[in-house]
């Protein structure tokens, strides 16, 4: 609470344009100012980007399949969390689109490959996702378990939000390249696994597989996607 004095002087008796200075009496009034406001503790934003990894077709995989996961502490105290993932898109795999539904709000694009056949891979060219990490996205635990309860581990990007871009932008150039999707990447093509590190790799990061990985590992994991002629995504 903020006090101010002010001093007024007030004359005494009638007549005060014959007044001299000696008849006059001073009066200390004190004023109740408000307060201002206390200043609003704005919290800064920064992110913490991971690898996920999960089972490739199982809990109980032998191999994992892994992810990018950015999550982004606003100004309000609140978490916003995104994640990119890939997925193959042909023959083998039937309809992505029912196979792996999206986000609401947030639609999957089909990768747009013109004239893909069999020939140039079963399992057609690798799509890519990026949306909020929460029920419907592709990477989401398909018995809806926690998300905590991944494997995940810190991704060594730093706290730039901005690499969070950098990633879905690189997905995004993944897709647009119609890169071929293989099981096995160390035979021929690439996977999810490939992309994940492609992403990483691109933007600057330097991430290690989370530990307890499965017998097989992470296949692909180290094998990056030459994107250097892929388009540019908008």
């Amino acid at each position: 609470m903020a006090f101010e004095t002010r001093v007024v002087v007030v004359a005494a008796g009638i007549g005060l344009w014959a007044c001299a200075s000696a008849c006059a009496t001073t009066v200390i009034v004190t004023v109740t100012a408000p307060s201002p406001p206390p200043p609003q503790i704005l919290i800064p934003v920064a992110c913490v980007i991971e690898v996920c990894c999960t089972g490739a077709s199982s809990a109980s995989s032998p191999a994992w399949h892994c992810f990018t996961k950015c999550s982004k502490t606003l100004p309000d105290g609140t978490t916003d969390v995104t994640a990119c993932g890939a997925r193959p898109s042909g023959l083998l795999d039937g309809d992505l689109s029912e196979k792996y539904p999206s986000v609401p709000g947030y639609p999957n694009k089909i990768p747009d490959c013109p004239g893909w056949t069999i020939l140039d891979g079963a399992w057609g060219p690798i799509d890519t996702y990026c949306g909020p990490f929460r029920r419907g996205h592709p990477d989401w635990p398909e018995d809806d378990s926690p998300p905590d309860a991944m494997t995940c581990t810190d991704a060594a990007c730093g706290a730039d939000c901005s690499t969070c871009g950098c990633i879905d932008g690189i997905m995004c150039r993944v897709e647009a390249c119609c890169v071929r999707y293989e099981l096995l990447p160390e035979l021929y093509g690439y996977n999810s696994n490939s992309s994940a590190f492609t992403a990483f790799q691109q933007c600057g990061c330097s991430p290690q597989l989370p530990s307890g990985s499965p017998p097989f590992g992470a296949p692909g994991w180290d094998v990056p996607i030459p994107i250097s002629n892929c388009p540019m995504c908008p």
